[in-house]
């Protein structure tokens, strides 16, 4: 069971017979199944637009138009963009100005939005693990580094190969690569347009990790080559991430939905019958359940015993608060139908 079903919920607006609730039916589910907006945000020259054209490039994330650009933050005697997104990418370069923590504070208070925060051009930072860490203490959320343009270029299937590396592999010296115009004027057996491509599609970044490769391995295929860079680009952890916020928003939603169709049929029990029979469906308890889980910030326990059904119960009767109660209620009522299936 993946979520809602458009199709389930929809169809209960067909049989449902008080108009009145059939429009009240379809308004929860235009909202529940809405396109998800994502929205990168950041200053001026951070390289929003790249960390944009890599996630476009990432169809398993399920993205595709809803990825949008925001106005730059911190531009002086211009007011901030609204961030507004569903799920907001923050782009970082290089440092936290306080402008960036006030402006993602912000927008997450206000729209209780997801939140992945994106250090691009990290080929250009001397010790990206370390300012990666640094980053992320001073934001409070995990920051992830990212190489938008080496990201692309695979997508696009550039460099059409690497034959012009496997030749220059062992000539290529970590100060030719300090900076693109040392490699473009390094003596070195291809020409300068190869070099300019290469630059383009890889950066000094991408050649240093294909050389390093080739020194270690002549014989390594393009494949494999193309597999390391997109994993040291970052491109992976940032969609993976950017899926997830996603998933959360719709378990988010959801819930919501859920939530108004049980109020509408405690407000109609002799009119919603149809509905009743829904929320008592597989479907919809584990969509509640997922919802309460994602409330409490507890992950989903993949194969749920009796034990972890009797663990929630506990929680319920323990619980501070009605809400904790009602969460954790819904988590063993979701655990228990799983269980027994």
């Amino acid at each position: 069971m993946n979520g809602v079903s458009s199709d389930r919920v929809r169809a209960l607006a067909q049989v449902v017979g008080d108009p009145r609730i059939q429009q009240e039916i379809r308004i929860a589910a235009d909202a529940c199944f809405a396109p998800i907006r994502v929205l990168v945000s950041g200053r001026t020259g951070v390289g929003k637009s790249s960390v944009r054209a890599a996630l476009h490039t990432r169809h398993d994330v399920g993205l595709g138009e809803v990825v949008v650009e925001a106005a730059s933050i911190d531009v002086p005697r211009a007011p901030d963009p609204e961030l507004d997104g569903d799920v907001i990418v923050h782009v970082l370069a290089g440092g936290v100005p306080r402008a960036d923590v006030d402006a993602v504070a912000q927008a997450i208070e206000r729209a209780a939005a997801e939140l992945v925060v994106v250090l691009a051009k990290a080929d250009t930072v001397d010790d990206p693990e370390l300012l990666v860490e640094q980053m992320s203490a001073a934001m409070g959320v995990t920051v992830f580094p990212l190489m938008s343009t080496i990201a692309v270029s695979l997508a696009q299937g550039k460099p059409e190969s690497f034959d012009a590396l496997r030749a220059i592999a062992r000539a290529v010296t970590a100060e030719m690569l300090l900076t693109p115009d040392r490699f473009v004027a390094a003596d070195l057996p291809v020409s300068r347009h190869e070099r300019l491509e290469l630059l383009g599609h890889l950066e000094t970044f991408g050649i240093g990790v294909v050389t390093a490769a080739l020194l270690e391995n002549s014989a390594t295929e393009d494949a494999i080559l193309r597999v390391l860079l997109a994993r040291r680009s970052g491109i992976d952890d940032v969609a993976q991430a950017v899926k997830e916020a996603v998933d959360g928003v719709q378990v988010q939603r959801d819930g919501r939905l859920l939530h108004r169709l049980t109020e509408l049929a405690v407000q109609n029990p002799a009119s919603c019958p149809e509905i009743e029979q829904y929320l008592a469906s597989d479907e919809a308890v584990v969509a509640v359940m997922r919802a309460a889980l994602h409330a409490l910030g507890e992950p989903e326990t993949n194969l749920p015993t009796y034990e972890t059904v009797q663990l929630w119960h506990e929680r319920f009767r323990s619980a501070g608060s009605p809400a904790q109660a009602r969460a954790a209620l819904a988590v063993a009522r979701g655990y228990m139908r799983l269980a027994t299936r």
